[in-house]
């Protein structure tokens, strides 16, 4: 059709789609974590009289755990100041 001189032009018609199905399929996804989000592993610093065995008990880890996670070759010789790491149980 043409346009009439002097005539308002009537606005088009615009259609827009809805999604469907039940809101929870509209929500945007929870991330899930990264292995950059990993838990930072606790750490023991070694006191004067502590040992292997009252470290273990105090995280209720078990010695061989301590051993394994820490790369100890013996465990009757930790030092002051020596960080342990911690696993998880």
């Amino acid at each position: 059709a043409a346009a009439v001189p002097g005539a308002t032009p009537r606005p088009t018609a615009v259609t827009t789609s809805r999604p469907s199905g039940p809101a929870s399929a509209r929500r945007t996804p929870t991330p899930t974590p990264t292995a950059s989000a990993r838990p930072t592993p606790r750490v023991h610093v070694v006191k004067r009289g502590e040992w292997l065995d009252l470290i273990a008990r105090r995280y209720g880890v078990s010695i061989e755990a301590l051993v394994e996670a820490n790369g100890i070759t013996d465990a009757n010789r930790i030092e002051v100041g020596q960080r342990l790491i911690i696993p998880e149980q």
